[in-house]
Formats: C-alpha cells, sequence, structure tokens
C-alpha cells in the first residue's frame, strides 16, 4: 500500500532519513526547512535562518540528523528537538550527498569543489581529492554495509568508494 503526504508545508523535498525518534527525516528544499515525519503521518517542518536549500540528510553517529545546506554552502545539523547549528568554512562548496561513515564522521560531497568532504560530530571539517574529481561533479553518497562510504559521480558515470 502506498500512502501519499502532502501539504502547502511540502516543497520540494529530496533526502530521507530515520532518525534515533523512529521518526522520518527529510531535506525540504523550497520549503527551506527540515521536516519529521511520523509513522502516523504528522507532519512538522523545523525552519532556522541558516537552512536554505536543504538537499541531503542521513542519521548521524550522535543521534541527530545531519544535511547538505547547498544554497548555504553549509553542513547543518538538528536534533530531535529540532535544535539547529550550521558549519560553514573552508572545504565546503556546494555539498550534496552526506552520509555517516563507519569511522563516527559524517562524509559529503562537494559537487562545487569537486572534492569529497569528512566532518566530525566536532565540526571540523577535511577535504579529500583525487585527480580523476577534477570537474567530475561528486554528487549523492550512501553508507555501505562494507563500513565505507560510496558516492556517485555526475560527470565520470561511476560510482566509487
Amino acid at each position: 500500500m502506498i500512502t501519499n503526504l502532502t501539504g502547502t508545508t511540502i516543497n520540494r523535498p529530496y533526502g530521507i532519513a530515520r532518525g534515533a525518534d523512529g521518526n522520518l527525516w527529510f531535506a525540504n528544499s523550497n520549503g527551506k526547512s527540515i521536516g519529521r515525519i511520523t509513522t502516523a503521518g504528522v507532519v512538522t517542518n523545523f525552519t532556522h535562518a541558516t537552512i536554505s536549500g536543504p538537499h541531503q540528510i542521513t542519521a548521524g553517529p550522535d543521534g541527530a540528523l545531519w544535511f547538505t545546506n547547498r544554497a548555504g554552502a553549509s553542513i547543518g545539523r538538528i536534533t530531535t528537538a529540532g535544535v539547529v547549528t550550521n558549519f560553514t568554512g573552508t572545504g565546503i562548496n556546494g555539498p550534496y550527498g552526506i552520509a555517516a561513515g563507519g569511522d563516527g564522521n559524517l562524509w559529503f560531497t562537494n559537487n562545487y569543489g569537486n572534492t569529497i568532504g569528512r566532518i566530525t560530530p566536532a565540526g571540523v571539517v577535511s577535504n579529500y581529492t583525487a585527480s580523476w574529481l577534477t570537474n567530475a561533479l561528486p554528487y549523492d553518497m550512501v553508507s555501505g554495509p562494507d563500513g565505507n562510504v560510496w558516492f556517485t559521480v555526475s560527470r565520470r558515470s561511476r560510482a566509487t568508494r
């Protein structure tokens, strides 16, 4: 059975993830918010001045949800109580995909920067690159069953770990 949830508070949703609270959380891109859906279908949107164009979302190792904020060139963190923290700065450039890694950190694709970024739960950012990532547009990312993070590369027609 398929149930379709719609409403004025859902506007161009992108990524979706299960939170530690048992609810589903989504990046509400045009709504400039992070949404929460209960299993009963109740939708709540969390807005914050720093949320602008969220794209992907994942459950973090700290029990919070982490999301890429493409328009804001930042990585966001939202607790299940709705408290938002925003991380900006060097090493975050057009973030798109995000996934929790087996190392206890969050990994993300820098679509504009053509790099793979890592952010610790404390907000420390590192970047990784390779010559084949130049103009490659790394895109989506997911945690693999092997403990690695896997990502797609738009202009190179490949999936990589």
